[in-house]
């Protein structure tokens, strides 16, 4: 089965795939030449900056490959292809990239002359900043490099995508695709400030008494999820399919949609599939329920563990939430005259469960054990466990 626990794998190829594309689609550039090399500078994801990566990935301290004529982060985005005219060249390179990333700089020896290396200083980001961008806009990256002493520099205009916008997928130049989708596990938060009160609203409904996650078998998970269910129902979510990013690729070989926090999908009472997957994550997670990702071609519902072991687990469609209201008075708890299992809520929860359950029975997991593209489970405790972070996220204020 396709899941998360290779991701570091997945994500080292990433990093060099993302870099091949971005190479193979860009403009042609004339070189710039210092005295002893001429060089060039490059900038991933086709010369545009995605917050949601870099800050889903951040603090990851990955090894550079073994390739002697690769220096650097692997993630480092802004990259220096150079190509020294001499043996054993002494070179100073310097990437700024204006309001996002301070000064970053390395050193390097370039041991053979007429070879081109890659030179990717790890960026000094300013992830408070990152965090807050809202919209697409501008920005400059500043390279300088010094070869032997004699420096020069280069300015390449790019731009910084929205926090919301996620970059799921890279055309390469063979043709082949790059999947990027296990970044959506960064969207699941159960750190989120909003997690808590809507576990609090659950618990005012009496579906169930308590979180316990593991502790009371199957049927309690199942009933502790239809209590999120439930009261994402009362807070009237439903589906939307708007998935649309602030910006696209300028080439068309980067795919981005925008995915929702937490905070956005409550407060516009509107989700479309991965942000309702999302959300139902980060409340499963933060009470001990492992969730799951399901991710298939222009799709996403989510999953979960039935028990501590992992050897049982179900699915549930997020975007037929909004299908059906419970019958109840919006603010009326269930009790013994009105017991949860016998709620409309649940029936609807049950059909949800069911038809999650049949997509995956009759084709992910066909499609998984297959290893089909565009097809993967992202394991979210493993995704965390791989260093993919929850992206932080508070809505502001006017």
């Amino acid at each position: 089965m396709k899941n998360l626990s290779t991701v570091s794998r997945i994500v080292f190829v990433v990093a060099f795939l993302c870099y091949a594309s971005c190479l193979a689609q860009q403009a042609s550039r004339k070189p710039d030449g210092v005295k002893g090399a001429t060089w060039e500078s490059t900038f991933d994801f086709d010369n545009e900056l995605y917050p949601s990566f870099v800050l889903s990935m951040g603090g990851r301290t990955l090894n550079a490959p073994s390739d002697p004529h690769f220096f650097g982060d692997p993630l480092g985005l802004a990259r220096v292809l150079i190509r020294p005219t001499m043996p054993n060249a002494k070179v100073h390179v310097e990437v700024q990239v204006e309001g996002f990333a301070g000064l970053s700089a390395m050193d390097a020896t370039l041991g053979e002359a007429g070879q081109e290396y890659v030179i990717s200083p790890a960026l000094r980001w300013n992830y408070s900043r990152l965090e807050n961008v809202n919209q697409s806009v501008p920005a400059n990256v500043t390279y300088k490099v010094s070869v032997n002493g004699t420096a020069g520099q280069q300015t390449r205009p790019i731009r910084v995508r929205s926090v919301n916008d996620v970059p799921f997928e890279i055309d390469l130049p063979d043709g082949k695709q790059t999947d990027l989708s296990f970044l959506f596990a960064g969207y699941v938060n159960e750190s989120h400030p909003f997690v808590e009160t809507l576990l609090q609203e659950a618990l005012q409904y009496q579906a169930v008494n308590s979180f316990v996650g593991y502790q009371g078998g199957p049927d309690a998970v199942r009933l502790q999820v239809f209590a999120l269910w439930n009261v994402l129902q009362r807070r009237n979510l439903h589906y939307s399919n708007i998935a649309t990013a602030s910006a696209s690729s300028p080439s068309g070989t980067v795919h981005s949609q925008a995915v929702r926090f937490m905070d956005q999908s409550i407060t516009a009472q509107q989700a479309n599939c991965v942000d309702g997957s999302v959300l139902f994550a980060s409340l499963m997670y933060k009470i001990g329920i492992q969730p799951l990702l399901v991710v298939k071609p222009g799709h996403m519902f989510v999953g979960y563990y039935l028990d501590p072991d992992h050897k049982e687990f179900e699915f549930l469609e997020t975007t037929m939430l909004g299908t059906g209201q419970p019958s109840l008075l919006q603010n009326a708890a269930f009790s013994w005259l009105n017991q949860p299992l016998a709620s409309e809520s649940y029936r609807e929860f049950i059909q949800a469960v069911q038809v999650a359950s049949n997509v995956y029975t009759q084709e992910v997991g066909p499609a998984l054990q297959q290893h089909t593209l565009h097809y993967l489970m992202i394991d979210v405790a493993k995704a965390r466990q791989a260093g993919i972070n929850a992206i932080p996220h508070k809505e502001q204020t006017q």
